[in-house]
């Protein structure tokens, strides 16, 4: 096929009216329509290769006694002998997924090895090295990212970007939804997604746990659960229900005083330090006593 879709290159032996008993490059519409001989040259000429921009194909040919890896434009014009290594076999090009390199076999070094050139024939290159027989060589094709590939990969019914709202955009690799649009309860809390669930900032949010003031949990073991209830929390979106200093039932500062206003360190339930205020000290001054000795002679 072209890379288009709309042609299919092939071999053939009848050239429309009757069997010429050598194969011929071929085009025709995906249709069946247009077929036209694009080679019509001595010899057999198979296995041929769409370029991946669609402007050129490569085949294999005999005409010059052995079998070469030629390259011509898509009409059957400039038709180029890329290999031009006399007394060899190389066959079956293929293309590199970027145009810019061709893969052949090639018996040119005594045995069936994998070769590639570049596009051009230059930089030529054995690949395969080895005692036994390689042929048939493909070039590994890298798969469309997630969110360009048509596929359904997450299963939600969304299909690629912008469909799928896990997808960032045509290049992101992972359809799966962010969980707070996913359709799935992930903190059992019983609330599903944006904006139902409180753990949800939006629908690419992935995080659904609910922050600590609106889990339904005493996180930190006052006997208080949630906003309002525990002072420790500012709002349902706070994800820290530790109460403040002042009012944590703890004696934070050692001063014997617990929480406000019993602690004079509080200003308030909410105050998150119950270190009490330097305190000012009047009254005389204190010195440093300072004992001097006098020399004497010691007889």
């Amino acid at each position: 096929w072209s890379p288009d879709g709309s042609r299919i290159s092939y071999r053939s032996v009848f050239d429309g009216t009757a069997n010429t008993g050598k194969y011929d490059i071929f085009v025709m519409n995906a249709d069946g329509s247009g077929q036209t001989n694009l080679t019509n040259a001595p010899g057999w000429d198979v296995y041929s290769a769409w370029a991946p921009n669609g402007l050129k194909i490569a085949f294999d040919s005999n005409r010059d006694g052995n079998r070469e890896i030629y390259v011509m434009n898509v009409d059957g014009s400039g038709q180029t002998n890329l290999t031009n290594y006399p007394g060899a076999n190389d066959l079956h090009p293929t293309w590199s997924p970027n145009g810019a390199k061709i893969a052949f076999q090639s018996n040119r070094d005594g045995n069936d090895e994998i070769y590639v050139m570049n596009a051009d024939g230059s930089g030529l290159k054995n690949l395969t090295r080895s005692a036994g027989t390689d042929g048939h060589p493909f070039w590994a094709t890298r798969l469309p990212p997630q969110c360009s590939d048509g596929l359904d990969n997450d299963g939600d019914g969304d299909v690629d970007y912008p469909s799928d709202p896990g997808c960032t955009g045509v290049g992101d690799n992972k359809e799966l939804n962010p969980q707070c649009s996913d359709g799935i309860d992930n903190d059992g809390d019983g609330a599903v997604d944006y904006p139902s669930d409180p753990g949800c900032t939006g629908l690419g949010d992935n995080n659904e746990l609910n922050p600590q003031c609106s889990d339904g949990i005493d996180n930190d073991g006052d006997g208080k659960t949630d906003y309002p209830s525990d002072p420790g929390c500012t709002g349902v979106g706070d994800n820290n229900e530790l109460n403040p200093q002042c009012s944590d039932g703890i004696d934070n500062d050692g001063d014997g005083k617990v929480d406000y206003p019993s602690d004079p360190g509080c200003k308030g339930v909410g105050d998150n330090n119950e270190t009490d205020p330097a305190v000012a000290v009047s009254g005389p001054e204190v010195g440093i006593v300072r004992r001097t000795f006098s020399p004497r002679a010691i007889a």
